[in-house]
């Protein structure tokens, strides 16, 4: 499968955004180690393409494997054939 740095490479414009869920554990704010959100946007030519992956908040969240999904779900959405 190609990656986000591959398709930046050939010229195309891709943001990779990471949505983490904040829990209040004893007075301390952190980012729960489960759940989450992670977007991909492409944009070539004025053609605006997003993937999203959502973690469920029984499974730890995991960035490699988020884009991975949401990129995967953007190719599949944009229908195009990139050779690399």
């Amino acid at each position: 499968m190609i990656t986000v740095h591959e398709l930046r490479k050939l010229g195309y414009k891709v943001s990779v955004h990471h949505d983490r869920n904040i829990v209040n554990r004893n007075g301390n704010l952190e980012f729960d180690p489960r759940g989450g959100n992670t977007v991909v946007t492409l944009v070539n030519d004025g053609d605006i393409v997003i993937g999203r992956a959502a973690c469920s908040k029984k499974d730890n969240y995991s960035k490699k494997l988020g884009v991975r999904i949401a990129l995967g779900r953007l190719l599949k959405l944009w229908n195009k054939d990139i050779e690399v």
